[in-house]
């Protein structure tokens, strides 16, 4: 159950960063929204994000290994966060690199995760890939999720 809580506070901290940065951005304050998602970065992860872009995947990788095993939530969050942060590139093979770092970390998280990764996490993988070049259990839990999402929209 600590794990469990763990994960949903560095998800919710997470959203906190990302949906403060999203309201910066739309405000034409870019700047600050990379700046936001970097702190976000700093201090659920533990590494800004101008790090792991620079880093090679492994090596990113291997910060999430531990004692206890991976560490699911922190790689999970700072794919989103580099999927945010590549959102707001505007240099185009920058925002390719970042979003390929980010697919990356994701599908590393959904390939170490027992339940399926939280909706905004798949959202974020299914917005950067082809659906196809996914692992299968992954993209089981997308297309359930749409699945779900279209049920819903239809009540709605």
């Amino acid at each position: 159950m600590q794990q469990r809580d763990y994960v949903l506070e560095l998800i919710r901290r997470a959203v906190q960063f990302i949906t403060e940065a999203m309201g910066l951005a739309k405000n034409d304050e870019v700047q600050q929204a990379k700046n936001q998602l970097n702190r976000a970065a700093i201090q659920l992860v533990g590494i800004d994000l101008d790090s792991a872009e620079e880093l090679s995947i492994a090596s990113v990788r291997m910060m999430f290994v531990g004692v206890q095993g991976f560490d699911v939530a922190r790689c999970m969050v700072l794919g989103n966060l580099l999927k945010e942060r590549a959102d707001l590139e505007e240099n185009g093979n920058r925002q390719q690199e970042m979003y390929k770092k980010a697919r990356l970390l994701l599908i590393d998280a959904g390939n170490a995760s027992a339940d399926p990764l939280p909706i905004n996490m798949l959202q974020a993988l299914a917005d950067i890939s082809d659906l196809q070049e996914l692992p299968s259990k992954i993209q089981q839990w997308i297309v359930d999720m749409e699945a779900d999402f279209g049920h819903e929209a239809e009540e709605g």
